[in-house]
């Protein structure tokens, strides 16, 4: 087991370009890179996972490659694919007789969200999820990951990347949908992981992998930072926290539209058609429409984000028209679920020596100084990663 609060070991980085229809074929390391000013990145929230930038002396990148970021830690015998990557932009400069690339780069996810469906994509009622990623993928025009679901073998094997009962929700369409013309394969996938309640990410060699999603809060932590150790992983001074709980409304106030019908006790003479688009015939009873509004609202009455405790009200109006059925009481208890759904958001921020961490990662924070409201054991989903890939 490695021991990540030692600091006298050595990083050695690779950057692999990788063909692009076959990530397992290896095309030669890429020599040049200025890993000095280079930086890897991930974030929980975003579509594509993970991004980076690498800068690159002289012509070393064969041109249209993936490259792959490979960590090496000799003393501890510790190897590891980072991330596989495709190359968005290859902007170039030309300094001191040397041409400087800077290329962008994207998890391979960013295939799907270039594939864009040519006409429109129907999903029919009770098809299964998995089988509709499925169809999605192999269609689509990355090759390479193709075979990413169901039988496969080499790198792709390594990387574990398979739907089954044990990874992955797989529910039925309750009602049938088309994407229309235009929409990213990559957004279909989003739909069909939401319906599924299944989430999508990409492994480090570049595979799409589809698992039941797993809120952040059931997750057991991966590591944990105690600001007490004297050896630790965090670097002193770097930790620094933001809350929005000052702009956290104490009242949540709702209008509620809606329209009821009546007969007026008269017929249509002819036929004809209403305003909104509905036809009618010589002898149908005339509709009276009428508008109604219903105003309700909840209020936090103790707390740090009460008025007594802020000094002041922070209202979040909103106006829905999905509440059902048309009563106060039911408007009132929609706005009493949406002022309880309005928590506080606490990040940390930290440097550290190089750890195994990544997006969705979950960590104990032991925090003993500060307000009360947050010392203790904090845990904490890791929704960023940045790495300066100069000094690990």
């Amino acid at each position: 087991m490695p021991d990540w609060k030692r600091t006298d070991v050595t990083h050695q980085l690779e950057a692999v370009m990788i063909s692009q229809t076959n990530f397992s074929k290896n095309l030669g390391l890429l020599e040049g890179v200025v890993w000095e000013q280079s930086t890897l990145e991930a974030a929980y929230y975003t579509d594509l996972r993970t991004s980076g930038k690498l800068r690159v002396c002289g012509e070393g990148w064969r041109r249209g490659s993936f490259i792959r970021i490979v960590h090496n830690i000799p003393e501890f015998n510790y190897r590891k694919t980072l991330g596989t990557y495709i190359v968005t932009d290859d902007s170039a400069e030309y300094k001191n007789g040397k041409w400087f690339y800077n290329l962008t780069l994207q998890s391979t996810l960013a295939m799907l969200s270039e594939d864009r469906f040519v006409k429109p994509y129907p999903i029919d009622k009770g098809t299964k999820a998995v089988d509709a990623m499925m169809a999605v993928l192999q269609n689509s025009g990355a090759h390479s990951m193709r075979t990413a679901f169901g039988n496969f073998s080499g790198a792709e094997a390594k990387s574990q990347v398979a739907i089954d009962d044990s990874l992955a929700d797989d529910v039925r369409a309750t009602k049938a949908q088309v994407l229309e013309a235009g929409k990213s394969r990559l957004e279909a996938f989003f739909a069909l992981s939401s319906m599924s309640n299944n989430r999508i990410d990409v492994t480090p060699e570049g595979y799409i992998r589809v698992t039941r999603y797993t809120p952040p809060a059931n997750k057991s932590a991966a590591w944990t930072f105690d600001l007490r150790e004297d050896r630790g992983t965090v670097v002193n001074g770097s930790l620094s926290r933001s809350s929005d709980w000052l702009s956290i409304p104490d009242t949540v106030a709702v209008r509620h539209d809606y329209s009821t019908d009546k007969k007026t006790g008269e017929t249509y003479k002819k036929s004809g058609t209403r305003a909104d688009g509905t036809t009618y015939k010589a002898g149908d009873p005339k509709i009276e429409t009428t508008q109604h509004s219903i105003y309700a609202y909840a209020k936090t009455p103790n707390g740090p984000h009460s008025i007594a405790q802020r000094g002041y009200s922070v209202v979040d109006f909103q106006q829905v028209s999905s509440i059902s059925p048309h009563t106060l009481k039911a408007a009132s208890d929609y706005a009493v679920k949406a002022l309880k759904s309005k928590v506080e958001l606490v990040e940390w921020e930290l440097d550290t020596t190089y750890l195994p961490l990544w997006e969705g990662d979950v960590v104990n924070l032991v925090v003993v100084d500060g307000y009360t409201d947050y010392r203790g054991t904090r845990k904490c989903l890791v929704k960023n990663v940045d790495i300066d890939l100069g000094t690990m």
